[in-house]
């Protein structure tokens, strides 16, 4: 059985979409031939922006399991500022005092390309260990952070026979993050140097999506694309609320500054004004964090008392409000790339057979996935009408019949279980 080495700043009990990728591959890999490695950070050394325990729950008990310290910069952030390295976006419009704008400038140009920059220090020496002891041949970084790369450019200097597989998630550079950072020229020139560095010694290179190969400040070479996917066990058993009690417009997932438009909730303002009784049956629910300029916003209102700010929830929970959904709410981020972003929520909002409010690039990657699984079509951003009118199909729909559910398998592709067996042909590869 192929041994491979997998370096994961996110683990368990870490949340979010990033742990789940790797978590899920690990999974399946063994049924495919790969005996799987992690190397990770101490839970008490780490700062996640978010914890889900449940996780742990989907760990195999038999996986070898490594743990690094790290030099977090983020704890050093902490101390000066009293605060933690914003996650996410940051709006580079929000009044700030002077030592606001001294945080963010740190963040934005000391902290390159994140603040886990100097883990490295740490996780190579570890991870030669592993690789000795274990006779491992094949290592996988998977960032963000981006900076995990780092450890995996140390290790292809020190052993150049090693196969060095990277994989993105998200875009480095072109991140649409970054858009909200007031960075210096150059240290946008020096995140591009260390991206290209990491793409030009990489031996293979896998993408959340195939549109992604655009993201990146030079050609790359060796690609593949792997996404995100879905696992089938994540929906058997789950609970859902089967009285239909109100008719639920549902978002899961982090929600970001650049997923609001006007467009959306003027027509589903103007709905209401048409027909009265969609107030009484209406309830918002946004099930994760959520950027507080967003909730500024949309008190200007109407249905503004009919909105639930859940905060994070676990994966599971998670799940629930998608198969629970009357309709979920996709918004693809307005951002100059954006026409490569799918998310990862994607696929498990395809799984969970909810109907689906896409708004987004019309010729983007997304939009041609909901295609291809036989879902409405991907609205653009500012054609109210045309979202004014699905979100008043569905509701005519459960009025009637209650949750409508689709019922077809076009996104049986997508399983966690069928990427893994892709992924596994890669990491085969001599």
């Amino acid at each position: 059985m192929k041994k491979v080495l997998i370096i994961t700043y996110y683990w368990p009990p870490a949340g979010g979409s990033g742990v789940q990728r790797w978590l899920k591959f690990v999974k399946y890999l063994p049924e495919f031939g790969v005996e799987p490695y992690i190397l990770t950070v101490k839970p008490e050394k780490a700062s996640y922006p978010v914890l889900d325990e449940s996780l742990l729950q989907d760990v195999p008990e038999d996986l070898n399991i490594f743990y690094s310290n790290i030099i977090d910069a983020n704890n050093i952030y902490a101390a000066i500022f009293g605060k933690k390295v914003p996650y996410g976006s940051i709006s580079k419009n929000e009044k700030k005092s002077f030592v606001g704008k001294l945080s963010s400038f740190i963040r934005a140009n000391v902290f390159v390309p994140d603040s886990r920059m100097l883990w490295h220090l740490h996780a190579k020496p570890k991870a030669l260990e592993i690789i000795n002891q274990f006779d491992i041949d094949t290592v996988v970084t998977t960032g963000p952070p981006q900076s995990t790369h780092f450890v995996g450019l140390k290790l292809k200097k020190a052993l150049p026979d090693l196969k060095w597989v990277v994989d993105f998630r998200d875009p480095w550079t072109k991140s649409f993050i970054n858009d909200f950072l007031d960075r210096t020229k150059r240290t946008i020139k020096k995140d591009q140097q260390n991206e290209q560095k990491v793409l030009q010694l990489a031996d293979e290179i896998i993408l959340v999506s195939k549109g992604m190969k655009d993201d990146f400040s030079i050609p790359l070479k060796n690609f593949h694309t792997i996404y995100n996917g879905y696992d089938e066990n994540d929906f058997i058993n789950v609970h859902q609320n089967k009285n239909n009690a109100k008719f639920s417009i549902n978002y899961v997932g982090t929600f970001k500054d650049n997923q609001y438009f006007d467009s959306v909730w003027d027509a589903l303002e103007e709905l209401m004004k048409e027909i009265p009784e969609i107030a009484d049956d209406l309830e918002i629910n946004f099930a994760g964090i959520v950027n507080p300029l967003f909730k500024e916003k949309i008190t200007k209102y109407s249905f503004k008392n009919k909105i639930n700010y859940i905060g994070y929830v676990s994966h599971r929970q998670a799940i629930e409000y998608m198969v629970s959904a009357s309709l979920l709410f996709f918004p693809i981020p307005q951002t100059e790339y954006n026409h490569n972003i799918i998310t990862g929520k994607i696929f498990e909002y395809l799984a969970s057979a909810s109907p689906i409010l896409a708004i987004g690039p019309p010729n983007g990657i997304a939009a041609e996935i909901l295609a291809e699984c036989e879902r409405k079509s991907m609205i653009e951003y500012q054609n109210k009408e045309a979202i004014k009118k699905q979100i008043l199909e569905e509701y005519q729909y459960w009025k009637a019949n209650g949750n409508r559910k689709v019922k077809n398998n076009l996104h049986q592709k997508y399983s966690r279980k069928n990427q893994t067996k892709a992924l596994t042909e890669i990491l085969k590869k001599k």
